[in-house]
């Protein structure tokens, strides 16, 4: 149901359009720069050729919380792979083996955010509609180990949920397991403060 602060389709498309409008003629004045076009160029020459990540980055889908510029890096430097509340369900799993086996990563983070909503109704709500539940039982696990503990539940659930999904990547077969016990892959927890920015690092 659409209220007053909803974009409609037509004029969400809109905005689309018009966004690349602005980032296409970003780059014509990137690389007609007479001082940084040639540089330019180059850059985006090599990514066309292919990408070439350092770090898989598991986050959530919150549009407050844009990996990209949470990091400050370039297009190319971070493969991301988002879902709501940062679940790993198998089409996400097979996203991360792709890219450990293909990108030769060796890196992931898996980063929560404070204020998730995904996990709020998580704790708060017993039942939920259609596929969302997909979801949040992926994210039970974590509530119920933090229900009975002190201070904010939706809180400690968040960073409780980054550690879990830790967990399951070190051990998610047959590939992230191999790799991370070869001491070729490392697998760590992150959180966002979105007001910030600030990246706590977990462990």
């Amino acid at each position: 149901m659409m209220n007053d602060t909803t974009v409609t389709p037509e004029r969400a498309l809109q905005l689309l359009k018009l966004g690349n409008d602005r980032r296409l003629a970003w780059l014509k004045r990137q690389a007609e720069d007479p001082e940084k076009g040639e540089k330019f160029q180059e850059q985006r020459k090599k990514l066309i050729q292919g990408q070439h990540p350092f770090a898989i980055l598991i986050s959530c889908s919150d549009s407050q919380f844009p990996p990209e510029l949470i990091f400050n890096n370039r297009e190319g430097d971070i493969f991301v792979i988002r879902t709501a509340g940062h679940v790993i369900g198998s089409d996400a799993a097979g996203s991360i083996e792709y890219a450990v086996l293909h990108l030769n990563i060796s890196l992931i983070v898996v980063m929560g955010h404070d204020k998730c909503g995904v996990i709020t109704v998580a704790v708060n709500q017993s039942t939920v509609p259609g596929h969302v539940f997909n979801v949040i039982e992926h994210i039970y696990p974590a509530v119920q180990k933090v229900k009975n503990a002190d201070g904010n539940i939706v809180s400690a659930a968040i960073t409780q949920h980054v550690l879990d999904t830790v967990a399951r990547i070190k051990n998610l077969e047959p590939v992230c397991r191999k790799y991370h016990e070869a001491g070729k892959l490392n697998i760590i927890g992150a959180r966002c403060l979105i007001d910030s920015y600030k990246v706590e690092w977990l462990g």
